[in-house]
C-alpha cells in the first residue's frame, strides 16, 4: 500500500509506532536496491516522496487478472429479480474498513430487499460478527469465511463493495470487474486509478457510513443502473490481463538483474 499519513482509524497506536520504525528501516535499505516496482501510480508517488527514490528506479506494474477463470460474457442476473446480493471480498483488517460497511447496513431502510456476503476472515472477524449480532443484522449479513475459488461467488452476486481506507491496487476490485459486476468503492486514489471516469463504479466518501448507505440504497433500487454499470466492467479490466502485464513484470526483473550482476550471468 502507499506511504502517507498513517490513518488513525486504520491502525492502532501500537501498530502505527511499529510501522514508523519499519518505514525508517525502509529508508535505510533504499541505496542498494536496483529497482522498485509499485502496483499503482499512487503507491509509486508515495515511494518517491517517502523514500527519496529517483523516478528512474521505480516502475508501475499493476496487479493482474487471469481472464481464463471468468466466462467471456458473464450472464447478468434476471432484471425481474428484486433481491440484490452485495459482496465484499478481503481480509478482515482495520484498513479494509468493513466496520463502516456494516454501520451503513444499519442505515439502509429495512424495506429494501438485499443481503451482504462477506468473503474472507482475519483478526477482526469476531468483532464484526459480534457487531452484526448486536445490531440485529443476522438476516442481512452472511459470513462465508475463506473460499477456495471466489469466482463462483462473484458470478452469483449483483454488486461488489470495497470500503477500504487504503489499498495498493485491489485485486478483489479487478476480479469483481472481470465478473461483470458494478462496484461501490471508497473514493481513494488507488481505487480511482481503476475506474477514473466512474463507468462501472460509484464512489463514496471513505469512512462515511451515511454516504455508503445512500449508495447501497441507490443501487438496490435501480436495476437499470446496475446493469448499465456492469456492461462497462470487463472493458475496464481488460488492460490488466495477466498475458499483458506478465511480460512487463518479467522484463523489469530481467533488466534490474542485468544492471546488478551483468548480462553474462543472465545468459547462463
Amino acid at each position: 500500500t502507499r506511504y502517507g499519513p498513517l490513518a488513525v482509524r486504520a491502525y492502532s497506536p501500537r501498530v502505527r509506532m511499529a510501522m514508523e520504525v519499519l518505514r525508517g528501516l525502509d529508508r535505510l535499505s533504499v541505496a542498494p536496491q536496483s529497482r522498485f516496482i509499485a502496483v499503482s501510480k499512487s503507491v509509486e508517488a508515495s515511494y518517491l516522496q517517502a523514500l527519496s527514490i529517483a523516478a528512474s528506479r521505480c516502475q508501475v506494474i499493476p496487479n493482474t487478472v487471469d481472464f481464463v477463470r471468468f466466462p467471456e460474457t458473464p450472464t447478468p442476473r434476471d432484471s425481474a429479480w428484486t433481491h440484490v446480493r452485495f459482496v465484499h471480498v478481503g481480509i478482515h483488517l482495520l484498513r479494509k474498513d468493513i466496520g463502516t460497511l456494516l454501520e451503513a447496513m444499519t442505515l439502509v431502510p429495512p424495506t429494501l430487499d438485499f443481503t451482504l456476503d462477506l468473503v474472507g476472515e482475519g483478526p477482526l472477524t469476531p468483532v464484526l460478527e459480534r457487531y452484526v449480532l448486536d445490531r440485529g443484522l443476522g438476516k442481512r449479513v452472511r459470513f462465508n469465511g475463506m473460499v477456495a475459488d471466489v469466482v463462483p461467488v462473484l458470478l452469483n452476486s449483483d454488486v461488489f463493495v470495497l470500503p477500504s481506507l487504503t489499498e495498493g491496487f485491489s485485486l478483489a476490485y479487478l476480479e469483481a470487474l472481470a465478473a461483470g459486476l458494478p462496484v461501490i468503492a471508497s473514493d481513494i486514489p488507488e481505487n480511482r486509478e481503476v475506474d477514473p471516469e466512474s463507468q462501472a463504479t460509484v464512489f463514496f466518501k471513505a469512512g462515511d457510513s451515511r454516504s455508503l448507505a445512500a449508495t447501497i440504497e441507490k443501487l438496490t433500487a435501480d436495476t437499470g443502473l446496475r446493469l448499465e454499470m456492469g456492461k462497462h466492467s470487463r472493458g475496464l479490466v481488460r488492460r490488466y490481463q495477466i498475458d499483458q502485464i506478465g511480460p512487463a513484470f518479467f522484463e523489469s526483473l530481467k533488466s534490474a538483474a542485468a544492471s546488478f550482476v551483468g548480462r553474462d550471468y543472465l545468459a547462463r
